[in-house]
């Protein structure tokens, strides 16, 4: 007669799927904090360039009409918007949002064109 070998099937204990859970949790906290720090830094630099994009635009119809300057306050949403460099995102109030959908500010101080974002300048979104 043959032996017959007894295959014994193990169960998967609760220890062990309580293990494998701990591990998978771990490894989503991981990848959740490493995609959270690679949105702010996609969104850092998207700002950064359309506060490139728009001072250039500034800059250019500045260069093109001085008279620009009289009344900059009133004109340079407008010189952005009509501008084919910069593909800006406007908010209810008509003001140029960056990534964060913070407005974006435009200066004149003495000839010198200065374009700011809160988004971009918050200690948080560094």
């Amino acid at each position: 007669m043959k032996d017959k070998k007894r295959m014994v099937k193990r169960a998967v204990t609760l220890v062990e799927l309580l293990v494998v859970m701990a591990l998978i949790a771990i490894i989503s906290g991981a990848l959740a904090i490493n995609y959270r720090g690679s949105l702010t830094k996609g969104k850092r630099f998207k700002t950064e360039q359309l506060i490139e994009r728009i001072h250039t635009a500034v800059m250019l119809e500045m260069a093109s009409d001085p008279k620009v300057a009289n009344d900059f306050q009133d004109k340079w949403k407008d010189i952005v918007l009509k501008s084919p460099l910069v593909a800006a995102k406007v908010g209810t109030n008509g003001e140029i949002l960056d990534a964060w959908d913070r407005p974006v500010k435009c200066t004149l101080d003495k000839g010198v064109v200065t374009v700011t974002s809160d988004g971009y300048n918050d200690p948080n979104n560094q």
